[in-house]
C-alpha cells in the first residue's frame, strides 16, 4: 500500500502568521467543535493531490520533477485574500483563505507536473482548482461566516515546494515532508 501525498507551495512565515490569526479570530467566533481547525505548523497552500496510494518509486519520480521544475522557477507572490468556503454554494465542508495569484505562477506550476502525473497513473484532478490556504474543514453546519481578511495583505513570497505524505489520524491529518525544493536553485 503507498501513501497519500500532495505537492504544496510553502508560505512565509509573515503569511503563516496572519492565517493563524485569521484562526484564531475565527475559533472565537464559531461554537466550539464545529470546525476542525488547522494547526498553524501545517499551513501550506496546495498546489495538487496525487492520490491515496502513491508508491515509493512514483514519490520519488514527483521528488525529482520537483527539484527540475522548483530549480528553473524564480520565487514569486501571491496574496492571502478574503475569507471563503468550499464548496463556494451549499453547506460549507471546508473553510479556506484563497490566494491572489494574478501573474499565473502558481498554475504553471500546477500544469509542469502534469506530464509527469499522467506517465505515473496518478489520479486526475475532477474539481475546479482554486489556490487556497485550508484553514479548517467543517464538521457541523456553522451557518455564515464573518467576513474576515487575512491580516497581512501584503505579497507573501512563495521560495518553496514540498512533497507531504498525509497521515489520516483520529485527529485529523498530520503532514510529513518527503521532499523540499527551494525556488530559482538552478
Amino acid at each position: 500500500m503507498g501513501w497519500r501525498c500532495f505537492l504544496a507551495a510553502e508560505l512565509p512565515l509573515k503569511g503563516v502568521q496572519s492565517a493563524a490569526d485569521l484562526i484564531k479570530r475565527l475559533s472565537g467566533q464559531i461554537p466550539r467543535g464545529k470546525v476542525r481547525w488547522v494547526d498553524p505548523a501545517q499551513l501550506h497552500l496546495t498546489l495538487r493531490f496525487l492520490g491515496n496510494d502513491v508508491g515509493s518509486e512514483a514519490a520519488n519520480a514527483m521528488a525529482a520533477q520537483g527539484r527540475e521544475i522548483a530549480g528553473c522557477t524564480s520565487p514569486f507572490a501571491v496574496t492571502l485574500e478574503k475569507l471563503a468556503t468550499l464548496p463556494p454554494a451549499g453547506p460549507a465542508r471546508v473553510i479556506i483563505l484563497p490566494c491572489g495569484d494574478p501573474a499565473g505562477n502558481l498554475i504553471r506550476l500546477r500544469r509542469a507536473f502534469l506530464p509527469t502525473i499522467a506517465s505515473l497513473g496518478l489520479p486526475r484532478d475532477v474539481h475546479q482548482w482554486l489556490p487556497h490556504v485550508t484553514l479548517g474543514r467543517v464538521k457541523s453546519t456553522v451557518g455564515k461566516l464573518p467576513e474576515l481578511s487575512a491580516t497581512d495583505t501584503n505579497p507573501q513570497l512563495i521560495t518553496m515546494l514540498t512533497l507531504y505524505q498525509s497521515i489520516l489520524t483520529a485527529d485529523g491529518p498530520e503532514y510529513a515532508k518527503l521532499a523540499e525544493f527551494p525556488l530559482g536553485s538552478r
